[in-house]
Order: structure tokens, then C-alpha cells, then sequence
């Protein structure tokens, strides 16, 4: 029986562009992630559901199904961290990209250091589930009680 390997860094890479698919999976390699590169945006939602990836790079500019939409599938069901990584630098394109889900937004040419730089800074705010998110009894405070029938 082996121990989990929570310790385990997984990245998945959404990105049509070979070089640069494979640049992002030399980056994140260095970095000390497991990349998983895909080409499309089907597969990259697949591969977030199948590697429960930390991280996940995406293109927004992508046959079928465009980065957006593929954000927003993304988060439907994972908290993986978001970077959009993309040549469209319009401010409507950024606005869109952060309210499909996105973490992170950098556009192309990116400097490889930068961008893990940013992922290193990501990871050092961690997620918090919805459970844990709801807010905690004050200091002090009693628990809830069950009502008392009068004596």
C-alpha cells in the first residue's frame, strides 16, 4: 500500500499552437509539474476532469469550442487555478476572460519566467472549498442548542 502523493503537481496545457504547447509543457516540466498537454478544448476539459490538475494553461483563441467557453466548463467542476494565455490583448477580451473564470490573464509573447512566477504566486494563495468558505462561528459563541421545554 502506498502513501498518497499529495505532493504531486499536476499542470494541464490547453493550447492549439504545437510550439508553444510545448514550450508551456518545458516551462511547467522545469517548474516541477506533471504537464499534460491537450490541443483542444474538449480534451482539456476532459483532462481537467481525469488529472485534477493545480493549474491549467488555456488558449482563448482555439478551433471548436474558444477559450471562453472552455473556462467556463472548467469551472463548473474543478477549482483549478486558470491562466489564459492568449495573443488577443483588447480590454474586453481580459474582462471576459476573468468573468469565464479565469485566475490569470497574459497575453502573447509571454516571458516564461513571468508566467511562473504568477502560477508560484497563485499557489501560495490556496483555494478554499465552498464548505470551508461559509463563515465561522465568532470566538466564544455558544454552539446552537436544541430548545428547552419549560420545567
Amino acid at each position: 500500500m502506498s502513501a498518497p502523493t499529495d505532493d504531486r503537481r499536476v499542470a494541464v496545457i490547453i493550447e492549439d499552437d504545437a510550439d508553444i504547447r510545448h514550450l508551456l509543457e518545458a516551462v511547467l516540466t522545469q517548474a516541477g509539474f506533471d504537464a499534460i498537454a491537450t490541443s483542444n478544448g474538449l480534451d482539456g476539459v476532459a483532462a481537467v476532469r481525469e488529472h485534477d490538475p493545480i493549474v491549467t494553461t488555456l488558449d482563448v483563441s482555439m478551433p471548436g469550442m474558444d477559450g471562453f467557453e472552455t473556462a467556463k466548463r472548467i469551472r463548473a467542476f474543478s477549482s483549478t487555478y486558470l491562466v489564459m494565455l492568449t495573443a488577443r490583448d483588447d480590454e474586453i477580451d481580459t474582462l471576459q476572460g476573468l468573468e469565464a473564470g479565469a485566475d490569470d490573464y497574459l497575453t502573447k509573447p509571454f516571458r516564461p519566467r513571468e508566467l511562473r512566477a504568477r502560477i508560484e504566486a497563485m499557489l501560495r494563495r490556496p483555494r478554499h472549498n465552498q464548505a470551508a468558505d461559509a463563515p465561522a462561528p465568532a470566538p466564544g459563541a455558544a454552539a446552537p442548542s436544541a430548545p428547552v421545554a419549560p420545567a
